[in-house]
This record gives structure tokens, C-alpha cells and sequence, in this order.
């Protein structure tokens, strides 16, 4: 039995591949998997949790780190063979998912979050996997400055940084700013793994590395306690160290696909913005650019929820809008908002921070009241947690 979001995704004319700039077209540039040592594997083993959840296999990692100096070498070998035959162990596909209840009726299906559960040895294969291929990236300045998503030295702090200088710069100028803050349904669930796979080459992502990632992703089979497991064929890894990093590779060639529009990118969240004086104007152009990014999402295999996509005008205090014509994605019509929440913070269209101070203040509100009522009630242990 197959899992697949992909069959409700419309069909477009083109090809993913038109998006891809000319720079990664043209690399001649192909990663090196040079091999693991065991003091590289007791470094990353030192990094885990040791309070985490055992994966399909039982082995707690806590066990693994008690004896990782132990085991490191024939793990450090049985890896380097992994490189050296292009394969990931069939063993390590495997991925126990516990649902996690978000809130509300305990009864509906719905309420429910998955969380998948690896074994600790494919993190450690894993681990090693993501250091090359992060690091190569980087090396040959492959990712986009628009990502902020996954990557060491961004933060969603950098990116709202970016977001309000990128306003506030065109305010200053007397401009007018539309954004439109996307919504994805299950974005990290369809990702196509064909594309992905065609994609990874042209980055440089050959031979052996190329077959192990190509053994990474097939056959991977998640199941959940009373069920028999299914093979899922798209979809990054859930759980994995890997799959954030694949994702950010999978979209990145989405900056290509406009010469006017600005982009601040975390992971799955995509935000865009164009600027200027006339408001029908700026209505006019992102419907247009609206147009192409709606395209990049069906070739690439991922699902635009157009009900749950808004967009702000940011404008100086000095000027007024009364009317705005429609935005439209696809023939529907953007809804229209006075703040949205971006990464955590609540931005609206005068952009100062009066919406998120209301929304911390309630926060806050709650928590001390939680306080209050338990005070008298729970130890001085538990209450300092709390």
C-alpha cells in the first residue's frame, strides 16, 4: 500500500527544470564523500539527547552514547561502506510514528499530530551524510541568501530583521509595500522524490552519493503501533536529520522565478513582497507574479492552500488607502488582512508592534494566572519549572 499527496496536485505545462539558474545548469562541480573516522562519529554522538525516544529498534540513545567508544570504529566502517556502494540500509528506512494529541476532542483523528521516530544509527548515518552535503553546498555558494530556513548562522530573527528593513527602507522612499505571506498544505509531505532526485545532479550530487541518496529515499516505510507499514514514495523523511536539509534544496531554485519580486524564505514558509507608489499598479504586478509562482508550485509538486494565503499593504502614515483592487492566484482572490504572523511575530500594515504586544500580553496574562491558582498548591521544585 502507497501513501501519496501527490495525486492532488493539478497538472501544468513545463518543467521544474526551467527554473533552475544557469550557474547550477552549468556546474562541473561534484561532491566528495570522503570517509568518516570514529572520532568524527563519537563527536556527533555527543551532540544527541540522551532522554530521546528509541526508534523502531529499541535502542534507547542513551545506550548508544554509553558505549559509543566502543563502537565507533566498526560503525565509522560500516558507513564509509554505505558511501563506498552508493546504499543506505534498508533497516534504517524504517520509522515508528506515535500521534501526538495538538489539542481539543481526544476522539477526532484529526487533532492529531504525527511524530516520526528514527533509529539513532541512521541519525548517526545521517549526521554524517548532512556535514558533506551541507558543507559543499556552502562551499559552492549553491544556496539562495533568501533561505533562512535549517542553515547555521540564520535565524527566524534575521529573517524579520530582513522583512521590516525591506518595508521600512520603502516607506522611507514613500512607497507602498505589498507582501503576500504563503500558506503550503503538507509541504515537507510532497515533495516529488523524481524531482528532487533530477534536481540533486545538476547541484553536483553524483555517482556513489548520488545512488546512496537515491537508497535514502525509496522504500522508506513509517508505521504506527497496530499497523502494517506502508511504503511512502514522496515526502522528505520525517524525523530525520537529513530531510530539512533536502527540502531547502528541493525549493531553491524558487528565487528564479521573477526578476521583481523580493522573497524571505523559512523552510516551508514563503513570503514575497514588490514595492512602489501606485497601489493598482502594485495589484496589477503580483497578480502577474502570482501567476508564475503558482506554476513553480505545481511543477514542483507542492500544494498552494490558497484559502489560508493573505497579504498586507504596508504604506507610510501620511497616505491612505480606500480602495484596493483584487490579487488573484489562480482566479481566486487573496484575502486581505491588517496583520499576519510571520515567523512567531504578528506584523501589520503600519508596522509597528502594537498587534504582537496585545498578543504577548495575553500570553503572559494566562501564564500568571496559571501561576496564581497553583502557588499554593504545588511544591517549590514545580513551580520554579513552571
Amino acid at each position: 500500500m502507497e501513501v501519496n499527496w501527490l495525486k492532488k496536485i493539478p497538472h501544468t505545462e513545463g518543467s521544474h527544470r526551467d527554473f533552475l539558474s544557469s550557474i547550477v545548469k552549468s556546474t562541473s562541480n561534484s561532491i566528495f564523500l570522503y570517509p568518516t573516522m570514529p572520532h568524527e562519529i563519537i563527536e556527533f554522538v555527543s551532540t544527541f539527547k540522551a532522554n530521546k525516544s528509541p526508534g523502531y529498534d529499541d535502542v534507547l540513545p542513551k545506550t548508544v552514547k554509553s558505549v559509543i567508544h566502543t563502537i565507533a570504529e566498526p560503525l565509522s566502517t560500516a558507513i564509509n561502506v554505505s558511501f563506498d556502494q552508493g546504499t543506505f540500509p534498508d533497516a534504517l528506512k524504517i520509522a515508528k510514528v506515535v500521534p501526538s494529541l495538538k489539542s481539543d476532542d481526544r476522539t477526532i483523528v484529526s487533532n492529531y499530530r504525527p511524530v516520526s521516530v528514527i533509529s539513532v544509527f541512521s541519525k548517526i548515518y545521517e549526521k554524517v551524510m548532512y556535514k558533506r552535503l551541507f558543507d559543499y553546498f556552502v562551499e559552492n555558494k549553491f544556496l539562495v541568501d533568501n533561505q533562512f530556513g535549517f542553515r547555521k548562522q540564520h535565524s527566524t530573527s534575521m529573517a524579520i530583521l530582513r522583512l521590516v528593513d525591506q518595508i521600512a527602507t520603502e516607506i522611507d522612499k514613500g512607497n507602498l509595500t505589498m507582501g503576500v505571506f504563503i500558506d503550503l498544505s503538507k509541504a515537507f509531505d510532497t515533495i516529488d522524490h523524481h524531482i528532487l532526485l533530477d534536481k540533486l545532479p545538476m547541484y553536483g550530487i553524483r555517482g556513489n552519493c548520488f545512488d546512496w541518496f537515491n537508497s535514502y529515499l525509496t522504500e522508506r516505510k513509517p508505521y504506527v503501533c497496530l499497523n502494517d507499514m506502508l511504503c511512502v514514495n514522496c515526502g522528505v523523511p520525517p524525523g530525520s536529520i537529513l530531510g530539512p536539509l533536502l527540502f531547502i534544496i528541493y525549493v531553491n531554485d524558487i528565487v528564479n522565478i521573477s526578476n521583481i519580486l523580493q522573497m524571505i524564505l523559512f523552510a516551508d514558509d514563503t513570503n514575497i513582497f514588490v514595492s512602489g507608489p501606485n497601489i493598482n499598479e502594485l495589484c496589477l504586478s503580483m497578480t502577474t507574479e502570482l501567476s508564475k509562482l503558482s506554476q513553480w508550485f505545481k511543477l514542483n509538486k507542492l500544494s498552494l492552500n490558497i484559502k489560508k494565503t493573505n497579504f498586507i499593504v504596508f504604506k507610510p502614515k501620511t497616505k491612505s488607502l480606500t480602495d484596493v483592487p483584487n490579487v488573484l492566484i489562480d482566479g481566486y482572490a487573496v484575502n486581505k488582512v491588517e496583520s499576519s504572523r510571520f515567523l512567531g511575530v504578528v506584523i501589520n500594515s503600519s508596522l509597528d508592534w502594537n498587534n504582537h504586544i496585545n498578543l504577548i500580553n495575553s500570553k503572559v496574562s494566562k501564564t500568571i494566572g496559571i501561576l496564581k491558582y497553583v502557588k499554593n498548591k504545588l511544591s517549590d521544585h514545580i513551580l520554579r519549572s513552571l
